[in-house]
């Protein structure tokens, strides 16, 4: 899981190429990736259909998902991230999202197993990934 939003210009961006180099590079070595979700703190602008598009360019198969500040509140408070969007005017599209930049890794029964802060090094995490996955 990653948090982030789609207007982002650089940390947002760079993770997703990242986490597609992750997934080709465990598919490659014959392990199953984890399943990628990105998860967008900003819900004024990022509709569900930018955000298939804007992940879709990254990779297809990565899931996309946002709910509304409630909902974002309890999900990042939950597993430790953060968010702040600069105050703004309604309807406003030039503002700014600090966003907690890690990755989480989340098992099948919703545990967290495991945080990736940032700088995100992809040969280290598919190392610990293909370890993670056999036990």
């Amino acid at each position: 899981v990653f948090f982030g939003f789609t207007y982002c210009p650089d940390v947002c961006p760079n993770t997703l190429n990242e986490l597609k180099a992750i997934d080709a590079e465990l598919r490659d070595a014959g392990h199953d990736p984890p399943r990628i979700t990105f998860v967008s703190v900003d819900p004024e602008r990022d509709t569900p259909a930018r955000l298939k598009s804007y992940v879709g360019y990254f990779n297809p198969e990565f899931q996309v998902a946002t709910g509304d500040h409630g909902q974002l509140e309890a999900l990042t408070r939950q597993l430790g991230m953060i968010y702040r969007i600069e105050a703004h005017e309604p309807g406003a599209r030039g503002y700014a999202v600090d966003h907690s930049a890690s990755l989480l890794l989340i098992d099948p029964q919703a545990r967290l197993r495991a945080v990736f802060p940032a700088p995100h090094e992809v040969g280290g995490i598919v190392a610990d990934l293909a370890k993670l996955s056999r036990g």
